[in-house]
Parts: C-alpha cells; structure tokens; sequence
C-alpha cells in the first residue's frame, strides 16, 4: 500500500485524481480546512461532486480556470455542469515545480457523421463481339 492511501484525506489530492477523473458539479460551498500543519482551521470555498464525496478546494488559479470553463463568475451557474479533474505536473507551489491539480472542460464528443448510402452498382454491360468486324485494324 502506498504511503498517501493511509493518510486520511477530506479533500481531493493529487493521488485522487491520477488517472484523470470526469465529475459533476452540485454544489459550491465554503468549509473549514485544516492547514498544513494542523494548527489552524480557515474557511474555505469547495467544489463538491456527484461521483466522489471528497470535495475540491478552490484555490484563485481554479476558481479563474472554472470561470472559463463554465462562462460565468456566478457559481450558481456551475451546478449540473461536468468538469475532468486532473494531475498537472507543471504545477509550481513556493518557487519548487510539486505537480498539483488542475480543471479543464470535458473533450466533446464528435457525433458520428451521417454518411451518404452507397448507391448500388451498376449492372454490368454486356459486349458484344462480331467476329466479321473487319474495322479492327490488328
């Protein structure tokens, strides 16, 4: 068992989210969270999902990028909405490069293209050969 399992987690981390995971949105609230340290609680804005009961802390980078992803400011609107969570080892906390978690909007399915029926062959042409055809110059 790896070492991040047996921790007791609330909140969706890095470990959670590895392969990347689609959710529905159903609600947007604030908690309190411990800090790193345990020594003292703040309150915090979450993002809570249909498919995990772990909710999300919206730090000011994901809060920007679910603007953009769901066109609004009003996180009212957000409910109801999908969102694929992921790990984005790009991600850079104190100056050191740790990898951390990021948001993007589901990739769309293209629907399958409507294609033309194929018309049936042709029926096949006959030839004839008359063999007196003197017109054939070989």
């Amino acid at each position: 068992m790896r070492t991040s399992e047996m921790l007791d987690r609330k909140f969706l981390g890095k470990e959670d989210v590895e392969p990347p995971i689609l959710v529905t949105v159903i609600g947007v609230a604030q908690m309190p969270v411990t800090g790193r340290d345990d020594d003292e609680e703040q309150i915090k804005w979450v993002l809570q999902f249909k498919e995990t009961d772990k909710p999300l802390i919206l730090k000011p980078t994901l809060i920007h990028l679910c603007e953009q992803i769901f066109g609004s400011d009003e996180s009212d609107t957000w409910i109801g909405h999908k969102l694929v969570i992921f790990v984005d080892p790009t991600v850079t906390f104190a100056g050191k490069v740790t990898g951390g978690i990021r948001v993007r909007k589901p990739k769309q399915v293209k629907p399958a293209a409507t294609l033309a029926p194929v018309p049936p062959p042709a029926p096949p042409v006959e030839l004839t050969v008359d063999p007196d055809d003197s017109d054939i110059p070989f």
